[in-house]
């Protein structure tokens, strides 16, 4: 029983039930519809939650015949029924379902999908402003050409010799190997042979920044700006409020330092009697020595305040401009992402992350030379 009993989460073996959120049966409600879209889910803290992934058809009907196969499995197996049994009768009887019947099941998975959708687009508005407007622009926002390396890399002739020489060599042809084989090959690869995948290179650099003048002279390129400004403001904003906390937090920890150091040193101090009818004189043995109490008064530097200094540290670095290795700055120029390279390494939350170079223009290349999202991949944040 208690096995059955444990079988009331998702028996559907397609689901990630840590992921999926808890549905009522289908006999009993309807699966939230677009309708009640940006209803995102606001933590008591007052932070704003990340949606529910959808959840599938075979999830909604596993739901409506959970308590159904549990009851009939207990009444054939003297009042047992695992959860192994009750997954695999479920899906016989979805495998053995006619499609009219699953229909019903398939609509409401879509409606679920929608309100996710809906609900996601809410979340990105309310977390990131400037990257749910990126998303909502982004047919509008020129892309930057691709390097001449990566012209080469792309090449079906060039990449057909690198696999060619990969296998030749008794290796396999991986993705990481003929990869490698490739940098090689560019490495090696005389100036007329890199000339035409340099002048492509050039040709569409040109295309991308008249598309970029066209693009920044648009009502869309100056929403995406002020949101950016706002939301550096925000950033800002809670930074000083960490700082204000942090320092409250030493300032408190200091205090009690002090008051529980000065109690030890009050109870701690003889009491001395002149002699005389019922003095009293205070013993070596009564008297604690002073060194004790100068040990119970040092506290340890809190954690908070290392915090904070690392914090610091980084700031001065990112004033001071970023260390930025040449080869990689030179690099990130003949892919045009030098400027956000700089921008990027010279953010104080990058420069305590303690990220290399090659790491901040990787992170860059990934997201296609977007500076936030390069950095939340960075930070994990």
């Amino acid at each position: 029983e208690d096995a059955a009993e444990s079988a009331e989460s998702a028996v559907d073996p397609t689901a990630d039930a840590a992921e999926s959120r808890v549905v009522t049966p289908v006999a009993n409600a309807e699966v939230a519809s677009p309708a009640a879209e940006l209803s995102v889910g606001a933590a008591p803290s007052g932070e704003v939650q990340k949606p529910k992934k959808p959840v599938s058809a075979y999830w909604l009907f596993s739901q409506q015949l959970r308590e159904e196969v549990t009851q009939m499995l207990k009444e054939q197996n003297d009042g047992k029924a695992s959860f192994g049994d009750i997954a695999k009768e479920v899906s016989a009887r979805w495998a053995a379902l006619a499609d009219a019947e699953k229909k019903e099941f398939d609509d409401k998975a879509n409606a679920d999908k929608q309100r996710y959708a809906a609900e996601l687009l809410a979340y990105q508005k309310a977390c990131d402003p400037v990257a749910a407007l990126k998303k909502k622009y982004e047919a509008l926002i020129p892309k930057r050409p691709a390097s001449a390396y990566a012209l080469f890399c792309q090449d079906p002739a060039v990449r057909q010799r690198a696999e060619q020489a990969v296998a030749a060599s008794g290796d396999a042809a991986t993705s990481r190997i003929v990869s490698a084989k490739l940098a090689e090959m560019w490495k090696a690869a005389a100036l007329e042979e890199k000339g035409p995948f340099q002048d492509a290179h050039w040709e569409e650099q040109g295309k991308f920044q008249r598309k970029q003048r066209a693009w920044k002279a648009m009502p869309e390129y100056a929403e995406i700006q002020k949101a950016e400004r706002e939301q550096e403001e925000r950033r800002k904003a809670a930074e000083a409020a960490e700082a204000a906390r942090v320092r409250s937090e030493n300032l408190t920890a200091k205090r009690a330092a002090k008051s529980e150091a000065a109690k030890g040193a009050a109870q701690q101090t003889p009491v001395k009697r002149k002699a005389g009818k019922g003095a009293a004189v205070s013993s070596p043995e009564a008297t604690p020595k002073a060194k004790p109490l100068a040990a119970e008064a040092t506290t340890p530097v809190p954690a908070a305040k290392k915090a904070r200094r690392s914090l610091k540290s980084a700031a001065m670095i990112a004033e001071k401009g970023p260390q930025i290795d040449e080869k990689v700055l030179a690099e990130a120029a003949g892919m045009g992402l030098d400027a956000a390279l700089r921008n990027l390494a010279s953010r104080p939350e990058v420069v305590a992350a303690a990220k290399s170079s090659a790491e901040i223009l990787a992170a860059l290349q990934t997201s296609g030379g977007l500076v936030n999202p390069a950095k939340r991949s960075l930070i994990g944040s």
